[in-house]
């Protein structure tokens, strides 16, 4: 029952961050609107057959693009479930931010509550939730991938403490389907838990490698296929101008965390915390202008890109830290702590009023510089084609999609053989009519889907 209360407490105090998703409009962010955009061209294209969904026909203008091929298909698979309930998108994306909040908040609950009692546990999800960066995340920068992701860490912690290995194989999975970046930056901080809890070596590997093969199907394809885009050829951002500095340290991390840190220095005196600190620390680094030497000298700003994302492990450390820092606090103390947090952490919120076809009928890539955009592509494209193909001569005819390994085009049941254009397009036989066009898969991308179908049936099997 004590728990039950708690838990109740927590979703009350977490009320204020839903009533500012679901009021009506949709707040200006750099990235919520594409990824309204983004679900509708994901749930059309699943719509017309096509699983994993690699590459959204409706996108680049209605050329096709292959972005959820490279970035967290997770969050739109779980949009298109509450879409097919009858939500809109708008309305399914901002479920997905508010499920995020509530998730991410009560595995952090739970997590740490299991640790130091119930104070501990309220103290850290309100810190975890509440966090400048994490309201940054969700109404400035509008992640949906990140702030999904966020939901997974704490999970992670808590299954493993459970020595619930099965489910900890598959949240890792869905963490790193959720955020390539985000779970990259956590690797390193579920090995350095698994050493600290002293799990032994062969289920170490086992849960290591099982959740690598249960997310294969996304993150091999996304690695393996980049050769086949512009990605290498662009500078998606400049790494200096993301740094955690004086002129955005209030807006995204805040006075708490660094205060949590300092009082931290005093109470370093076991294993366990010495190993939260440290990656608290240690995140922290990545974020300021100190660590540019290590930005320099390893690939950080083509796997990270900003390095404000290493804040995503500062916060969760700091909110444990948190944690066991008020775990015997009196209720007033707890109460004034929260009141603070929350207060520190409200953000201003600038919404825009648009009817549901303004995204429906958006076909921009939804990348910030087309980034992963087809090699073979030679000329921007920047508005739809008049028709959907074109006779080049008596040979051949243009078809107005981009060409990407894995893209098929059939004349009945015949699949034509395709190559790209000297645009980038599809190039097949002009003398064949009724043609119709899919995207399959690779056979090394079947390779990683099958590997992921074996890695959850060894999974039951264990």
């Amino acid at each position: 029952m004590k728990r039950f209360w708690s838990v109740g407490a927590l979703f009350l105090l977490l009320t204020p961050l839903l009533w500012l998703i679901f009021q009506p409009g949709f707040w200006v962010s750099d990235d919520g609107t594409w990824m309204v955009v983004r679900l509708a061209g994901f749930f059309d294209t699943l719509r017309q057959g096509q699983f994993p969904v690699r590459f959204i026909y409706s996108l680049n203008h209605g050329y096709g693009y292959p972005v959820t091929n490279f970035l967290y298909p997770l969050p739109f698979y779980f949009g298109s479930v509450i879409h097919l309930t009858g939500f809109g998108f708008v309305d399914s994306v901002k479920i997905i931010f508010g499920l995020s909040v509530l998730l991410s908040g009560l595995f952090m609950y739970l997590f740490v509550k299991d640790e130091w009692g119930e104070k501990a546990g309220l103290a850290a999800a309100i810190l975890y939730s509440y966090s400048p960066y994490k309201i940054f995340d969700l109404f400035t920068r509008g992640s949906l991938g990140e702030m999904v992701a966020f939901i997974f860490p704490p999970l992670i912690f808590y299954l493993l403490n459970k020595k619930n290995v099965s489910l900890a194989v598959l949240t890792t999975a869905a963490l790193i389907c959720s955020h390539n970046v985000i779970a990259l930056l956590f690797l390193p901080v579920i090995v350095g838990f698994l050493v600290v809890k002293k799990v032994n070596f062969i289920t170490c590997i086992l849960y290591l490698g099982l959740s690598a093969g249960a997310a294969a199907w996304f993150w091999f394809p996304a690695l393996y296929d980049l050769q086949f885009t512009k990605a290498g050829q662009i500078a998606v951002s400049n790494f200096r101008d993301y740094w955690l500095t004086a002129n955005n340290f209030w807006a995204v991390l805040g006075p708490i965390v660094p205060m949590i840190i300092i009082i931290s220095l005093i109470r370093i005196n076991e294993k366990k915390f010495t190993f939260l600190f440290l990656i608290t620390v240690g995140s922290l680094f990545f974020a300021l202008p100190v660590s540019e030497i290590f930005w320099k000298i390893l690939p950080l700003p083509k796997l990270v890109q900003f390095p404000w994302r290493y804040l995503a492990v500062t916060i969760f450390g700091a909110s444990i830290l948190t944690g066991y820092l008020l775990r015997v606090a009196n209720k007033y103390l707890l109460a004034a702590f929260i009141l603070v947090v929350v207060l520190l952490s409200w953000p201003k919120i600038e919404r825009q009023y648009h009817p549901e076809s303004y995204y429906v009928t958006n076909d921009d890539t939804t990348t910030v510089q087309n980034e992963y955009m087809p090699k073979w592509v030679t000329q921007a494209i920047s508005h739809k084609a008049e028709v959907k193909s074109q006779k080049l001569d008596e040979k051949y005819a243009e078809i107005n999609t981009v060409y990407f390994p894995g893209v098929k085009v059939f004349a009945g049941e015949r699949e034509l053989e395709v190559k790209p254009s000297d645009n980038g397009l599809l190039l097949v036989d002009s003398r064949l009519d009724n043609l119709h066009i899919s995207f399959g898969e690779t056979p090394l991308r079947l390779a990683a889907d099958l590997a992921s179908i074996l890695s959850v049936i060894l999974l039951i099997f264990l």
